[in-house]
């Protein structure tokens, strides 16, 4: 199969880290995350607002909150702040939403809180309440009595981005359970290819005038696919 080179990243100026490059919120993030809290409740926006830090009550209309709100999301620090203010069990329930791809139906939703984190329906109605009462979380129109709890999509990268720590999944271990036939996982050559290709897509590495990966970018590659290939692996070697 030929070799295709990867494109020189049109700008020669410093090579940010990965934080700083997972933080930066482009123009059409933000015009989409804009657009959105346009279409939603004035409460809603007042909400989110406040608690980035904001003070709804000072702010002369609902643009100029929207702008404001855009403005400390793209940040990432008022965000952060926001995240860490939560209490422990509204930032887990947060978590398990995001980790069931920021929706799920209400009733669901709470038996599997209550499965997983112990607990009763009225303690993660209450939790529910609070994630609302910031923004973070909405639900939409009863119907039949029943309704749908989600995560506002704009806001879903930037949670994961500060939710990385919550989000990672304990591994299993009981003396009962025994591997039988260990073997190192190997994915098809096809998986390998689109996964290397849609990180590639969605995160261009830099190069240098050598036409090498430039570090930071590279560690960034070699952790993400630590999660998919064996250190021992030559299948790709950056």
């Amino acid at each position: 199969m030929p070799r295709r080179r990867l494109a020189v990243h049109p700008s020669r100026g410093k090579v940010a880290n990965g934080s700083a490059r997972r933080r930066r919120m482009s123009r059409a993030e933000m015009d989409s995350l804009a657009d959105y809290l346009n279409r939603m409740p004035d409460q809603i926006v007042a909400q989110l607002y406040s608690g980035l830090g904001g003070q709804p009550g000072r702010v002369p209309g609902k643009d100029r909150m929207i702008q404001l709100t855009v403005r400390a999301v793209a940040q990432g620090n008022r965000l952060s702040a926001l995240l860490k203010s939560l209490h422990q069990r509204d930032r887990q329930a947060l978590a398990i939403l995001l980790q069931c791809g920021g929706l799920a139906h209400q009733e669901e939703f709470q038996k599997e809180l209550m499965l997983s984190l112990g607990g009763n329906e009225r303690e993660w109605t209450k939790v529910l309440t609070n994630l609302g009462d910031k923004g973070l979380v909405a639900a939409t129109d009863e119907q039949e009595g029943h309704y749908f709890v989600l995560v506002p999509e704009p806001l879903i990268d930037h949670l994961l981005e500060h939710l990385r720590d919550d989000l990672v999944l304990p591994g299993f271990d009981n003396e009962d359970v025994k591997v039988m036939d260990g073997r190192p996982f190997c994915p098809p050559l096809d998986f390998s290819l689109t996964s290397l290709l849609t990180y590639v897509d969605q995160h261009p590495p830099r190069l240098t005038q050598r036409q090498e990966i430039f570090k930071v970018h590279k560690e960034e590659m070699d952790q993400f696919f630590a999660q998919i290939w064996s250190s021992e692996s030559d299948l790709f070697s950056f």
